[in-house]
């Protein structure tokens, strides 16, 4: 439907009517034109028309006259007042969303049609009477990349199946199981379609890996994973600019996890939302059969992608205009624009950021000889018969920040910048201040306090705990083995080992922690014995934990398990018949053991490590 014309009230400088007039008579019939392109295409759909050619030429015309719309309506900016913009956007903004939606529709219908047919021999034939009566008379070929993955069964003769085997959510499991099947490639999905996937009130179900591992490699892993920092979810207080980034980590850290539970996910989302969010979801107490529902609600309130595109807009317009020398302001700005367009790509939303006027509204934030610089940039753009779109502004911003912070020639200019004495930078800059500098960088300066002391003198990381002292150092980026910054650990010349208690590792004293105190894995070596020992947590799948010592032998291939300590955790499974050959050829018979299943973490740790073993009566 064509849109009613904008009024436009003539300014008093530098007006004419008649040239005003001439615009807005070529912008109405070029709107008159996209809306009947529109009507054909949407027809040429609903006649199942499979002609390619007419729906790209049709396409082309429509984006032609797309294009022309656009720039005569830029154009008719220059005659309104103030009180009209809104108007005139809105009319900008419905003309990008109708051209946008009917792109869509287009991609997606012909991404179900067949490409040119092909020979009878490719055909593929149909034996069931139902397919037979759904089939048209002119069924098109169907290539193999545009194949279902779920329609190809998987035997020796790699046939087509006839019917598409269906995985939908069952409502009577009371589960939420989820669909690891993957979204055709022709058809983008946003970052969070997988909460759309969730079934309120039913339990999240994530696929369980049945593959166990030996102790040795189960306890390697936990000791390595000691070693990474613990990594913490920030919280989401409903602003939509960081919705992306949230949800994002929340589904890596929390929601992917199978050990999981609902009850714990829910807890762990209400642990970490703050503010509007927070308010949100207040109401639906801490159960998990409500972490589908709150999932949702966060999604509608804060994750809409037209107000995640708002609020985009907002940061990237509102600022003042970047004077000449200030790189520093050009480069805030740069990475602005790079999370706008990352942003945007995830929701799949552009519509309103590549609104004209926002364009505009960035550049104008520019220095005045950036502007210059972006106009021929422009010419270029549209010589590719295309409009400038943020992404546009992004790159071409993102090299001139490039070449701002060169680090041979990014500080020259050709006028020196006026002192300010608030800042003295300038100054400071061509050596007045370097003897004041030069003082400066002498002093002692704590990385930990901010302080005039030594970080290892530091009182703050004295009165801390081990565990405390650990996220210290690592907030203020030291190595952990001589307390400096400007390198890691594994890059550190210093090799002093800690030497505190006969401790071997490459760590500092003050990071030296008593055994029960540091998270992780507990390692001892048995005095009476050549074979490493570590204490560690047995879970059973009942639910009882205790605590347990491993006796790591790499050349063993089998995993034992006292018969008494299996039964206090309350171990089942089925009996066998093992024989146990021990070192110097003695064998062992075990007629009555049984073969269980057990889990195995570090002492403070999450992380859980699957193990199978055998019953034993006694150890040899």
């Amino acid at each position: 439907m064509v849109e009613p014309e904008v009024q436009i009230t003539l300014s008093s400088e530098n007006t004419d009517p008649e040239q005003q007039v001439a615009i807005k008579s070529k912008r109405r019939q070029l709107r008159a034109r996209i809306t009947r392109s529109i009507k054909r295409i949407r027809e040429f759909i609903e006649q199942n028309n499979h002609n390619k050619t007419r729906f790209d030429k049709e396409m082309a015309e429509l984006r032609r006259d797309f294009e022309s719309a656009r720039e005569f309506h830029t154009q008719l900016y220059d005659f309104a007042d103030e009180s009209q913009l809104p108007t005139m956007d809105k009319w900008e903004n419905d003309l990008t969303n109708d051209v946008y939606s009917i792109e869509e529709e287009t991609e997606l219908y012909l991404s179900t049609i067949s490409l040119p047919e092909a020979s009878q021999t490719s055909q593929i034939q149909s034996t069931s009477q139902n397919m037979q009566s759904m089939q048209t008379p002119t069924e098109p070929e169907i290539e193999p990349e545009t194949i279902p993955v779920s329609s190809i069964e998987n035997n020796p003769a790699n046939e087509i199946s006839e019917a598409p085997q269906v995985s939908p959510i069952s409502v009577e499991s009371g589960q939420n199981t989820i669909n690891t099947n993957l979204s055709s490639p022709t058809t983008p999905c946003p970052f969070d379609a997988w909460i759309d996937d969730l079934v309120e009130f039913k339990e999240t179900v994530l696929p369980k890996s049945s593959q166990s591992v030996s102790v040795a490699d189960a306890l390697y892993k936990l000791e390595a994973s000691k070693d990474i920092p613990t990594i913490k979810l920030p919280k989401f207080s409903g602003n939509a600019l960081f919705y992306a980034d949230f949800i994002g980590r929340f589904k890596i850290h929390i929601h992917d996890k199978p050990h999981l539970t609902d009850d714990m996910r829910m807890i762990q989302l209400k642990m970490h939302v703050t503010g509007d969010a927070e308010r949100a979801i207040s109401g639906l107490g801490s159960k998990g059969v409500m972490y589908a529902t709150a999932l949702k609600i966060l999604k509608e309130q804060f994750g809409q992608p037209s107000t995640i595109a708002r609020s985009l807009v907002n940061q990237l317009t509102k600022g003042d205009k970047i004077q000449r020398n200030d790189r520093r302001a050009l480069r805030e700005l740069s990475i602005d624009l790079v999370n706008c367009v990352a942003t945007m790509h995830q929701v799949k939303y552009f519509a309103d950021v590549n609104a004209s006027d926002n364009l505009r509204k960035i550049v104008m934030r520019l220095p005045d000889y950036l502007i210059q610089k972006w106009k021929s940039v422009v010419i270029d753009i549209r010589e590719k018969q295309r409009s400038p779109t943020i992404e546009d502004i992004s790159t071409f911003l993102r090299k001139q920040v490039k070449a701002e912070f060169d680090p041979d020639f990014g500080d020259m200019s050709l006028k020196p910048p006026k002192y300010d004495p608030r800042k003295g930078e300038a100054r400071e800059r061509h050596g007045i201040n370097a003897a004041q500098r030069n003082e400066h960088s002498k002093a002692l300066k704590c990385y930990v306090c901010n302080e005039d002391h030594k970080v290892i003198e530091c009182p703050t990381l004295a009165d801390s705990t081990v565990p405390e002292r650990f996220n210290l150092v690592r907030e203020a980026r030291l190595c952990f083995s001589c307390l400096n910054k400007g390198h890691v650990t594994r890059d550190c010349r210093s090799k002093k080992k800690c030497e505190k208690n006969g401790c071997t590792r490459l760590h500092h004293q003050l990071l030296h922690g008593e055994p029960g105190t540091m998270s992780g894995i507990s390692s001892v070596l048995d005095k009476g014995s050549i074979l490493p020992v570590v204490r560690v947590c047995f879970r059973a799948p009942n639910g009882r934990t205790r605590e347990g010592n491993v006796l790591i032998d790499s050349g063993a291939g089998t995993t034992v398990i006292r018969k008494d300590f299996a039964r206090s955790l309350g171990l089942q499974g089925k009996r066998e018949k093992i024989d146990l050959a021990l070192v110097g050829g003695e064998r062992v018979e075990q007629p009555q053991s049984r073969r269980v299943t057990f889990s195995i973490s570090a002492l403070n740790g999450a992380e859980k490590q699957r193990i199978e073993a055998h019953e034993i009566e006694k150890p040899f």
